[in-house]
């Protein structure tokens, strides 16, 4: 939802404007002899619109939704060497902030971009392996992407989720989750509150969690911090990052 230098709220402009440089300057050496092709993608944010002049168009999709289709348009820009993608659309456009006190409007915003962004995949010449979300703006792009497994494209795809603030979730997201044609998780290990809630979602879709501190992944497995999540978290804790000194330490506090 944010990256400096294109858009900044709070610490996520922050990592998703230097990590993607700093994954890039890696040497194949660094990282098991792969060669690193990371790129950005964003919505195309109102302020960022305005200034624009540099974008080109590099893509036009339909998005599905129920009663008809979204019109989804993505721009492209190259800074310091790093391709980055812009998203426009309806619920994208005609947002003026790049969050608002209407969590609603916020929740169909970004589950637009999200499946837009993972759609996005089939219209560039460009085939990853890693589709990294933060938060829970961008969980839901986990979710249909694992809901989707047996699409060739998507196939050898893994998910990476990034958790900086978990008591942002999303809100209860049955109504925009029907409406673009996903469904709630079945899956028991999730609280029932939590299996239509885009965090939630994109947590138990995930193939990797990175807590964005060692402390972090700990306070999350407590009742304290867990958002009544530590459990599901705890079962799960085999693929979360930054555990400190181990469950059992955590689980015998």
């Amino acid at each position: 939802s944010e990256a400096e230098p294109f858009v900044k709220i709070g610490g996520l402009g922050d990592v998703g404007g230097a990590l993607p440089k700093a994954l890039r300057s890696l040497s194949s050496k660094d990282v098991g002899g792969y060669n690193l092709d990371v790129r950005l993608v964003l919505p195309l944010h109102a302020f960022i619109q305005a200034e624009s002049a540099t974008l080109y168009p590099v893509a036009e999709f339909n998005l599905f939704r129920r009663g008809g289709s979204i019109p989804v348009q993505v721009f492209q820009i190259q800074r310091d060497g790093l391709p980055v993608y812009f998203i426009s659309g309806g619920p994208i456009r005609t947002a003026r902030t790049v969050y608002s006190n209407d969590l609603a409007a916020d929740r169909e915003k970004y589950t637009f971009f999200s499946l837009a962004a993972l759609e996005l995949i089939r219209h560039l010449e460009w085939r990853f392996d890693i589709l990294h979300a933060n938060d829970w703006h961008t969980a839901l792009a986990l979710y249909a992407l694992k809901s989707r497994r047996n699409d060739p494209v998507l196939s050898r795809i893994k998910g990476l989720l990034t958790l900086h603030n978990l008591p942002y979730m999303g809100g209860e997201g049955l109504d925009v989750l029907s409406a673009y044609g996903l469904t709630p998780a079945v899956d028991e290990s999730l609280p029932k509150w939590a299996r239509s809630s885009p965090l939630p979602l994109g947590l138990w879709a995930a193939d990797s969690i990175v807590a964005v501190s060692p402390e972090y992944s700990v306070e999350i497995l407590t009742p304290e911090f867990g958002c009544s999540l530590e459990d599901f978290l705890r079962k799960n804790v085999d693929k979360l990052t930054g555990i400190l000194n181990g469950i059992d330490t955590v689980s015998n506090d």
